[in-house]
């Protein structure tokens, strides 16, 4: 009796998952995801439908109208007028309804090793008002437990402290540790905790990859860099990773203020009031706020890149830890280097994730083989995120040149097409360059098939 049970509970579950699986192979080829991300999920789907459906069913499409339901789209555009004759890049974003670009803001590009420190904890003790800090990752070591001092100080003193974390990328971060910050009045939001986000059909790989940090909604510290050891402090450690970081003062900071109010409600539920916009402070420097995510209906910061890669005459720099493009991108960098455009790209040498590691070094092949220049950073970990296109545009920010920060993670890039602030990131990535070997690692026949397999694969890192 029991193997009949048995027999025929295992026929209706093959039966099921058979089901199953011929629905989400119509349902995926029916997504606009792209190309290689749909092969991917069909490959797995046929070949390991048991692990594939299941991941299927919890991540699901990126940008469904029942998701995006559930946290309102951003529109976080600003009566400024734009200064200048816009350039392609600036008006394709315009078309893509993002916010456009102002000037009057003061730009200070910083190495976040010890300068992302000076200006977040300056951030913090100018603070009048509001002290608004998202983050994806917020460790408990000696330089958050200190940025949380600072923090539960100020809100002892009357400011007005939200700080909102990454569910899964500030897991460290427990209920003792802020404990403090609380009883001073702070205030702590969750960003997609787990259980929740299955419990609501969320999907739980989408986080919020963004790092902001505004005071009274006019001064603001943006970039890559988290709040850990690992990415910050007052002292020069030879162990810290390199990063990049920039303060921003003027109108283009409450473009970062909008960004943070609709998270905090999205996370917490609560309304914060919107502050009177930021004036501009003479500064002729025109920079855009790019945000992208989940939230954004449109992959407009993607669509960006895309276009300066296409458009680039002279050179196209790229500085980022992890390199996992989609077959679109990779193909702009390559055209570029064929028609003689200065193509660089930065890399550590040894990033902390393996699969992604694995996954670049058939692109890297790839732009080397065209005559691009691919160097890798030697002497640390390198986490900067930054993109250099001839003299009239950088782009720096949260996301990595890969396919999970360009179309599925919360994001925010600062485009910026200031003379002055071009060359100043030049400089910067200048000095990377005595740091890098350009010399890429053999690979045998096997480490090539382990290489190609994984680059099918990527679209699902």
């Amino acid at each position: 009796m029991y193997e009949t049970l048995h027999g025929i509970g295992t026929h209706v579950a093959m039966v099921v998952g058979f089901l199953l699986a011929i629905i989400l192979l119509a349902y995926t080829i029916r997504q606009k995801l792209p190309p290689a991300t749909t092969l991917a999920w069909l490959l797995a789907i046929i070949f390991v439908p048991y692990v594939a459906v299941p991941l299927y069913i919890i991540l699901g499409g990126r940008k469904s109208k029942r998701r995006a339901r559930m946290k309102t789209d951003l529109s976080l555009a600003t009566s400024h007028e734009t200064a200048g004759e816009p350039g392609p890049v600036q008006r394709l974003l315009d078309a893509f309804n993002m916010p456009p670009a102002v000037s009057g803001n003061r730009l200070r590009l910083c190495d976040a090793r010890t300068d992302g420190y000076e200006q977040l904890t300056d951030c913090i003790d100018r603070a009048k008002r509001t002290i608004h800090i998202e983050t994806y990752i917020f460790e408990p070591d000696d330089i958050g437990r200190d940025i949380l001092n600072r923090l539960a100080r100020r809100a002892g003193q009357g400011v007005t402290v939200r700080l909102l974390l990454d569910a899964i990328g500030s897991h460290h971060m427990h209920d003792d540790h802020l404990r403090d910050l609380r009883n001073a009045g702070g205030s702590v939001g969750w960003f997609m905790p787990v259980l929740a986000s299955v419990w609501h059909r969320r999907r739980v790989d989408l986080r919020n990859h963004r790092k902001i940090f505004v005071a009274d909604d006019r001064f603001v510290v943006a970039g890559g860099a988290n709040i850990s050891a690992d990415y910050l402090g007052p002292k020069e450690d030879p162990r810290r990773w390199v990063d990049l970081s920039f303060g921003l003062e003027g109108p283009a900071a409450g473009v970062y203020a909008g960004i943070f109010r609709q998270d905090w409600r999205f996370a917490t539920g609560e309304d914060i009031p919107v502050a009177a916009p930021a004036e501009p402070i003479g500064d002729d420097t025109l920079t855009q706020v790019v945000p992208s995510g989940p939230d954004v209906p449109d992959d407009a910061l993607y669509a960006a890149l895309l276009t300066a890669a296409y458009e680039a005459r002279e050179r196209l720099w790229i500085v980022t830890p992890y390199f996992v493009p989609d077959e679109s991108l990779v193909q702009a960098f390559t055209l570029a280097s064929r028609r003689g455009v200065d193509v660089r790209l930065v890399v550590p040498a040894k990033p902390d994730q393996y699969l992604t590691t694995l996954a670049r070094r058939t692109y890297l092949r790839q732009l080397k083989d065209v005559g691009a220049t691919v160097l890798l950073y030697q002497p640390r970990m390198l986490h900067a995120k930054a993109v250099l296109v001839d003299r009239d545009l950088a782009v720096i920010g949260s996301p990595n040149m890969d396919i999970r920060s360009l179309l599925l993670n919360y994001e925010a890039a600062c485009f910026v097409y200031n003379r002055q602030h071009i060359d100043e990131l030049a400089e910067w990535i200048e000095q990377l360059f005595a740091d890098c070997t350009d010399e890429l690692p053999d690979a045998g026949c096997v480490r090539r098939l382990i290489e190609d397999t994984a680059r099918i694969l990527s679209p699902l890192l």
